[in-house]
């Protein structure tokens, strides 16, 4: 057998038990492969890429040089048989698999993980692997938050669109964070009913009331269910960032909104009074106002009732028979604690 032309293989002898067998054929140049650090300097990197001898890469190609043991990325840049040595490159190959996963979750539209590095006109730099531009319009900082607010965060994304031509990405993490509230407030909502106290923080204040965040959802207090007492601005009652307690008014279920009460939530005196009070007892009370709908009845010092005017037939005629200070025999007919209200009845009805 003439073995002259085959230095790359092993022949044992015609007979022998040791088979013959052949070392890995020579990678193509320009090929990327994972292969595993050998041992590492602060000038070279030697790598086992299956190959019949190690290659090098310069310690010069790695932002932190990789441990003995590890597997890294590289890409194939010369072989030399003469002198038995592969050279070899990292950030190329590197930065040519990670733009393969670009285009890939672009396709399928996967989500993708990196750290904002730097602020850029317009928006951001997002590097994973490849620098994705990131438009403040798809970045998802809130309204009133700082334009530094994500600088230094590892944030996930989508892929928006790509340039294939010149290797460019450009990312989109408010649809990706609006998908998971959207998630998050599924699962949320039915774990609520109205009449629940719940934990949260005051997001947002306007003329008409405040935002105050519960689990993903921010919901809506009407400045009247800010607080017991009158108040001209919400925020002569609560401030950004306060941390409150809330009563659940109302669930749209189909839209995720929510309205809350913070007054609603605030347990005082009257709660005290009221507990003496039971849905059926029979008590006198003193009216205290009468008005076209009906009478407004004192129960004690904080306590008072309501008592609609189509209750009223068998007391008088017309409201006219009723004057302030007059003692009426009432009964309770619903205590509404969250809305601190008592409606009364007839007492024989």
């Amino acid at each position: 057998m003439n073995t002259e032309n085959i230095p790359q293989t092993h022949v044992a002898a015609e007979g022998s038990e040791d088979a013959a067998y052949e070392i890995p054929a020579a990678p193509a140049r320009g090929a990327v492969m994972t292969g595993t650090v050998v041992s590492a300097t602060e000038f070279d990197v030697v790598v086992d890429v299956g190959y019949k001898y190690e290659g090098v890469v310069s310690a010069s190609e790695f932002d932190e040089i990789p441990a003995p043991g590890s597997t890294i990325l590289v890409e194939i840049c010369a072989i030399d048989d003469e002198h038995g040595r592969i050279v070899l490159g990292h950030r190329d190959a590197a930065r040519r698999a990670a733009w393969e996963d670009i285009v890939e979750a672009h396709r399928d539209r996967t989500p993708v993980r990196g750290l904002v590095s730097k602020k850029v006109k317009g928006g951001y730099i997002v590097d994973c692997g490849i620098e994705c531009f990131l438009p403040f319009s798809k970045s998802g900082v809130r309204r009133g938050d700082s334009d530094d607010a994500v600088l230094g965060s590892e944030i996930v994304f989508y892929i928006d669109s790509i340039d294939e031509r010149r290797k460019r990405a450009v990312a989109d993490r408010k649809t990706y964070l609006e998908e998971e509230r959207q998630k998050e407030v599924a699962e949320f909502l039915p774990g609520i009913k109205p009449g629940d106290v719940l934990e949260g923080t005051v997001t947002g204040i306007t003329d008409f009331g405040a935002f105050v965040r519960v689990g993903p959802i921010d919901g809506l207090v009407r400045k009247g269910d800010v607080s017991w007492r009158p108040v001209d601005h919400p925020s002569q009652a609560v401030r950004v960032g306060q941390e409150v307690r809330v009563v659940v008014l109302d669930i749209d279920a189909e839209s995720g909104k929510l309205l809350l009460g913070i007054k609603q939530a605030q347990r005082g005196r009257w709660h005290d009074e009221a507990a003496a009070f039971a849905v059926g007892q029979v008590v006198t009370g003193t009216v205290r106002a009468v008005v076209p709908e009906g009478v407004r009845v004192s129960l004690s010092e904080r306590v008072s009732g309501f008592l609609p005017r189509e209750e009223l037939g068998k007391y008088v005629r017309n409201l006219s028979g009723l004057t302030e200070g007059d003692q009426l025999t009432v009964r309770i007919k619903e205590i509404d604690e969250l809305n601190r209200r008592v409606i009364l009845g007839h007492p024989t009805r």
